[in-house]
């Protein structure tokens, strides 16, 4: 049996997930994945989340500082992003993300959400986000570390991923087969192919979210600039198929490159992370051995120890998708590389720095029977920082994925 294992596609074998190796019979041994869930009882549905301006810790204390802050955003000073120097004015000289209060999840400040910024996207508008954005012969590596064990490359593997239209201009039928081989040098003799998988729109593209026909609980929750989420809708408690794991995607604006993150937990709760970045070609053949990609630059890097967090406030524009499909954009202050966690919280999640400035918040073991998020920080420059979170409640239900752009005010 095989697992899908990527947001937009990205799959690799297993009967419950993720960063592996097979041995000569094919058979798979897992590495960062297979785990049943410990949770409590399930909600029948996930309810509607939205976001509001205030801390997730109930009890938070607010100073006058904070309180100038929240006026402002709920009088209307923050409902229009049109440049740094605009948002400037609306933030209080000496405002930085330590200056509001901790909460006990990691998430961004943001504004309360009018009624005219939340609306319910149609299962055939994720579709089309889907293919406009992804539906291309996509060439990469996947590096995979297992962060709390040491900071050294665990496996690398080579990868091309197909996807593309089997009706023509049409659209409504997806054909989409994937490659894994060998990097040279690394990984092992390893050599998959999997599908190739027909979808079509009618039966694949669902009221809550889009479905991969390889793994029935996980959705691709597609936002409209090409990011998107492959993550399971609920963690279920006693279920040996059920695995603790997440992937999310950055598009480039070009379109012609894309870099995935995927965060998770084997059979002993050890914590894995792996980075995928790909770029577009004009066929699925893969490439001569020699290449070494072009957008991105292929790599065998360890994990750095420590990194600088950019300097300043950052103000931007993100979007909120839950899986009712009810999408959310609202302003908000990026938190920094600790999301605004409490001390305590904090102590239960690490940070980890993987290349390319991207910067991952992650528990330390699942936290299945409680409120958590994982997040991922791109420091794009020293202005710009991007990034993407999904969060579950504390009965195991996917609750959001998130992505923003945020610029240094």
């Amino acid at each position: 049996m095989y697992i899908a294992m990527a947001s937009s596609f990205l799959l690799l074998p297993s009967s419950s997930a993720s960063l592996l190796e097979c041995d000569h019979r094919h058979h798979t041994r897992l590495l960062n994945h297979e785990r049943p869930c410990r949770t409590l009882s399930l909600l029948a549905a996930p309810p509607f989340w939205a976001p509001r301006l205030h801390s997730h810790t109930q009890n938070a204390k607010v100073s006058s500082l904070q309180k100038i802050i929240l006026l402002q955003i709920v009088t209307g000073h923050l409902t229009r992003f049109v440049g740094a120097g605009a948002m400037a004015e609306a933030i209080p000289e000496g405002l930085s993300a330590a200056s509001l209060p901790t909460t006990g999840v990691p998430d961004s400040w943001g504004t309360d959400v009018a009624a005219d910024e939340v609306r319910k996207v149609s299962p055939h508008e994720l579709w089309v986000w889907n293919a406009v954005n992804h539906w291309k012969h996509w060439h990469g590596i996947w590096v995979n570390w297992q962060p709390l064990e040491s900071p050294e490359v665990r496996k690398i593997y080579k990868s091309v991923r197909s996807l593309r239209a089997a009706d023509g201009p049409e659209r409504k039928h997806l054909f989409h087969r994937n490659q894994w081989y060998s990097a040279v040098g690394e990984g092992g003799d390893v050599n998959w192919e999997f599908g190739p998988w027909n979808m079509y729109e009618d039966t694949h593209s669902l009221e809550d979210g889009i479905l991969h026909p390889n793994k029935d609980d996980f959705r691709i929750l597609q936002f409209p600039n090409g990011d998107l989420g492959w993550l399971q809708l609920a963690l279920k408690p006693g279920d040996p198929t059920c695995v603790v794991f997440g992937e999310v995607h950055f598009m480039l604006p070009s379109k012609e490159g894309r870099v995935a993150v995927v965060m998770g937990y084997d059979s002993e709760d050890k914590l894995g992370v792996a980075q995928l970045l790909e770029e577009t070609r004009e066929s699925d053949e893969r490439p001569e051995p020699s290449w070494e990609g072009t957008i991105w630059k292929h790599h065998k890097s360890a994990l750095e120890q420590t990194r600088q967090e950019p300097e300043g406030t950052f103000v931007g524009t993100e979007m909120i998708l839950t899986p009712t499909l009810n999408l959310t954009t609202r302003k908000a202050v990026w938190r920094g590389f600790s999301g605004g966690l409490d001390e305590q919280t904090f102590s239960l999640y690490t940070l980890v720095h993987l290349p390319y400035q991207i910067t991952c918040l992650v528990p330390k073991q699942a936290s299945v029977g409680k409120e958590h998020a994982f997040v991922v920080n791109w420091a794009v420059s020293e202005d710009v920082v991007r990034m993407m979170s999904w969060k579950y409640g504390e009965h195991g239900q996917l609750l959001f994925v998130k992505t923003g752009q945020y610029q240094r005010i």
